[in-house]
């Protein structure tokens, strides 16, 4: 059986991540969707850095619902969950850089963008590439 180049991979990551995360989530889910793929593509984080920011934003969701005001009564309403979108949206982009994370994790693809990503930074700053080096240090 014949695997598919790494870079296929984050290619079809790339394209249905954001197509999953509309059918999900609608066009909030659309937006949120292309924007972290964007940015995987263009900043390269390591994985560990969109884990710790999905913890993070899951942890914040609770403290946005009582920045938007608690019921005032003993029996929530309907108008409660109107009223605090934005509770759900953190989590839903939560839930959505867990899900690119452990997709990026099963496809084994943490360090393709991150590869090209330097490539791309020494042919822009136009640093010197020496095949004779490696890392950095002089040859022995």
């Amino acid at each position: 059986m014949q695997t598919l180049p790494r870079w296929a991979g984050a290619i079809a990551l790339s394209a249905g991540f954001p197509a999953a995360t509309w059918l999900v989530g609608g066009m909030v889910g659309l937006i949120t969707g292309l924007v972290i793929v964007v940015l995987w593509w263009g900043m390269a984080p390591r994985l560990w850095v969109i884990w710790a920011l999905s913890v993070v934003l899951l942890a914040i969701a609770p403290i946005t619902v009582v920045l938007q005001g608690l019921p005032q009564t003993s029996v929530v309403g309907s108008g409660f969950g109107a009223e605090h979108l934005l509770a759900h949206r953190v989590v839903s982009v939560s839930l959505e850089l867990a899900a690119f994370a452990g997709l990026v994790e099963l496809a084994g693809l943490q360090s393709v963008s991150r590869s090209r990503t330097r490539r791309a930074w020494r042919t822009l700053s136009g640093e010197p590439r020496d095949l004779l080096t490696r890392g950095g240090d002089a040859p022995r």
